[in-house]
């Protein structure tokens, strides 16, 4: 890979728009009002970002939808009901795996619910876990899609920077027109470190951890990425329900269902805060804010694309 030498720093903030806490509950309460403390610091630090909807919450949450739109953020998906859409890595509390063969029907109504919104194609996406695969990339090439950010390094190994992903192999460089953005994770270096709590990925740290702690631990990142690549370039995943206060468990009709304290600690207030923070460090050390389609303008202008 040949690259131009700039020494950019670049950070990429892409919105899963999803139930809250994932799939664990029926409840859109994230969307409504979390939604409106993100866009709020965005527009205050005048920060780009990308926003990947399922079809359920765009259908449900229209005027949400409207509204980030309207504000001229980059509008992307995130399969139709949040299910499982590639190879399973670890084990979730979704039931709902999705075969290959109704892979492409379902992610055309995911991108017809957001097209009939925004009258815009959508051209970036996420699968939901970061449950990618070949499949996938062939059916988001087919759709028209450009950018994918399922990769997440924690669980899948140590692709910490964009590529063209493989037809073949989508977890390796390649011949597609898919540019996989990888959600990078602390220096695998460290693995042992308990600091980690032997859990490595970026996420929840920015809410669990505060905004110096993930700035401080992904300079090894940027470091290693300048070195080798002439630019660093960091792709962050984070959820509207972060942004307002979660419930430690939720009561259905068959029972309750508890949470692990690092899905509802410091969500609300405390999240805004540090996200705030971790904004203006990253702008007074000179990374720039982009959203996932204006990266691939960069990575082209950087990179050769094979």
């Amino acid at each position: 890979m040949n690259s131009k030498s700039t020494n950019k720093k670049y950070i990429m903030f892409g919105f899963d728009m999803e139930p809250d806490i994932g799939s664990t509950s029926v409840n859109y309460e994230g969307i409504q009002h979390g939604t409106l403390g993100i866009v709020d610091i965005l527009e205050k630090n005048s920060v780009k970002a990308t926003f990947l909807w399922t079809g359920d919450c765009a259908l449900k949450n229209e005027n949400m939808l409207r509204f980030v739109d309207n504000k001229g953020y980059e509008i992307g998906c995130h399969s139709l009901f949040h299910e499982d859409l590639g190879e399973v890595n670890f084990i979730s509390s979704s039931i709902s795996r999705i075969l290959n063969e109704e892979l492409e029907h379902r992610l055309k109504l995911n991108v017809e619910i957001v097209k009939k919104v925004t009258c815009k194609n959508p051209k970036s996406f996420r699968s939901p876990r970061g449950f990618g695969s070949n499949k996938l990339i062939e059916v988001l090439e087919k759709l028209g899609f450009e950018q994918d950010s399922s990769y997440l390094q924690f669980n899948r190994g140590d692709k910490n920077f964009p590529y063209f992903a493989s037809k073949t192999n989508w977890e390796e460089e390649g011949k597609s027109n898919i540019l996989e953005l990888p959600c990078f994770c602390f220096d695998m270096e460290n693995a042992d470190d308990n600091t980690f709590a032997k859990r490595l990925d970026s996420w929840p740290r920015l809410r669990t951890h505060g905004a110096k702690f993930v700035f401080e631990n992904m300079q090894p990142i940027v470091d290693r990425q300048q070195k080798e690549f002439g630019i660093s370039a960091l792709t962050f995943y984070l959820h509207p329900w972060e942004f307002y206060k979660m419930p430690k468990s939720i009561k259905y009709a068959e029972g309750t269902l508890y949470y692990d304290e690092f899905l509802y600690k410091n969500t609300g207030e405390a999240q805004v805060k540090e996200f705030d923070n971790f904004i203006k460090m990253i702008q007074k050390n000179g990374f720039e804010v982009v959203d996932f389609s204006s990266f691939r303008k960069i990575y082209m202008d950087n990179f050769k694309k094979y």
